[in-house]
């Protein structure tokens, strides 16, 4: 791919964005030209976060007008942002309510969300690793040390949104899995 902003590419390898603070999905209305995004995941601390914004919230509009495919990338890629949420009623999404959010640079920490879940037995841990980003292998080290004082049995890595990164981050995580 072609890139101008070649410092912005490596900024981000670093967990360094100026963003919302967001993971989204986009789709598109049937028989129409219109898109939607649905929000995968928010970062803590994050304009979105700090918007209300949570996993699974649709968006359906950008200042008022449609998402197409001409626009969509404001979501992503805007200074400032404008948008109306959608709302599920009756197996239909209406328009709700407006939100309004700036970019902030952003460090973001690929470790997102951690936990322990005790059942039948069995401590669980739990692991969001949204990208391998080796400034934050300590960060998977103080996750990894939680799981092991806490004993845990059994761990699920969660791996879905990652879009991957870079390979030492990578052979990091892979050699923190230690039976």
């Amino acid at each position: 791919f072609i890139l101008y902003d070649v410092e912005s590419l490596e900024n981000s390898f670093e967990g360094i964005e100026e963003s919302y603070g967001w993971s989204l999905a986009f789709g598109q209305f049937s028989n129409t030209d219109s898109y939607f995004a649905i929000v995968e995941f928010v970062y803590p601390n994050t304009p979105a976060a700090e918007a209300g914004i949570k996993r699974g919230d649709i968006i359906v509009e950008i200042s008022n007008s449609d998402i197409t495919e001409n626009n969509y990338r404001e979501l992503l890629n805007s200074k400032a942002i404008n948008i109306t949420m959608g709302v599920v009623i009756n197996d239909a999404i209406s328009t709700g309510g407006l939100v309004e959010m700036t970019a902030r640079v952003l460090h973001l920490n690929p470790v997102v969300f951690t936990n322990i879940i005790e059942e039948e037995g069995h401590k669980i841990g739990y692991l969001f690793y949204a990208q391998y980003i080796a400034e934050y292998n300590s960060s998977l080290d103080t996750a990894f040390q939680h799981f092991k004082d806490e004993q845990i049995t059994d761990l699920v890595l969660d791996l879905r949104y990652n879009p991957g990164g870079g390979t030492n981050a990578a052979q990091h995580l892979c050699s923190s899995l230690d039976p």
